[in-house]
């Protein structure tokens, strides 16, 4: 199983969340968002939902998820791709590794040999299930891998699907978080469209313009993969995503009841078998970044 970095080690201890130092925190909140200097590795893999699977239902009785790994079948793997400093690229050395349906799955790197015992499992940062199900719940997500454990069987906050939501940050900049509001925090948000339904955009004219999203990178992926097309999730990282912008048309709401990625986020080792400010600096990005820029 993929290592943890929030996990203790005598070269990542300091960097868990109760002790690692504050994230860079840009110096002028109402400065022009820049392309971040963070690096980190990423896949997503298309979930197959299994023919007997019976799909849940919310409240007002509008598809949601399966809630069970079982009602999960076997996955489409994505490429590995790397972000560095806005940069999005195949990382070939890299591949996505599962032993068996069911299982956790990891990210790693390719040794110099075919033997899968010279695979190297990069340290994993964050893991999400997204679904669009349908023109009700366009985005419902969990922190965890749906295909590996069951929801109910989930800690806090992660068993619960959680609708798209936002938290407003400073000078029109939009946060994706569990709980928060069902609007962009600026107004003319260039991603409300292609990205996300219009039904997020921010009406009011008082509103400062939009600078962007960020937040949960893990979302802002899925939320990128379930844009393309059935059977094209790499496309939106190979083709649409450069330099902190999107240049991809959302796909309509799926006419089957449900489409779902998992999104796996891990970081590299450096020369030395160390992290350095890795995990502070793909932090400080969720936090006070953006994602997508406009």
């Amino acid at each position: 199983m993929a290592e943890d970095v929030r996990k203790s080690s005598p070269h990542t201890r300091s960097m868990s969340p109760g002790s690692a130092p504050s994230p860079p925190k840009p110096a002028a909140s109402s400065e022009a968002i820049q392309p971040p200097k963070v690096s980190f590795l990423f896949v997503v893999n298309e979930m197959g939902v299994a023919q007997d699977a019976t799909p849940g239902e919310d409240e007002w009785e509008n598809p949601v998820p399966p809630k069970f790994k079982a009602d999960y079948g076997p996955e489409k793997t994505g490429k590995v791709f790397r972000f560095r400093d806005g940069s999005v690229r195949p990382a070939p050395e890299y591949k996505w590794c599962r032993p068996a349906q069911g299982q956790p799955g990891r990210i790693g790197r390719i040794g110099r040999t075919v033997d899968e015992t010279d695979f190297r499992p990069a340290l994993r940062y964050k893991v999400a299930s997204v679904f669009d199900c349908g023109p009700f719940n366009p985005c419902v997500y969990t922190g965890s891998d749906l295909s590996v454990t069951d929801l109910h069987a989930l800690p806090w906050p992660e068993k619960k699907l959680w609708a798209l939501s936002f938290e407003h940050g400073e000078d029109g900049l939009t946060k994706v978080m569990r709980g928060g509001v069902k609007q962009a925090a600026g107004k003319n948000a260039n991603w409300v469209g292609p990205l996300v339904p219009r039904g997020y955009e921010n009406h009011d004219e008082s509103a400062a313009p939009s600078r962007g999203l960020g937040g949960d990178l893990s979302v802002v992926l899925g939320l990128m993969a379930l844009a393309e097309p059935v059977g094209k999730c790499d496309d939106a990282f190979a083709v649409h995503w450069q330099n902190c912008q999107w240049t991809g048309k959302r796909q309509p709401s799926p006419s089957h009841p449900i489409r779902g990625v998992v999104v796996h986020i891990a970081l590299e080792r450096n020369a030395d078998g160390f992290l350095g400010q890795a995990w502070n600096h793909i932090r400080g990005f969720e936090q006070f970044g953006a994602a997508v820029i406009g």
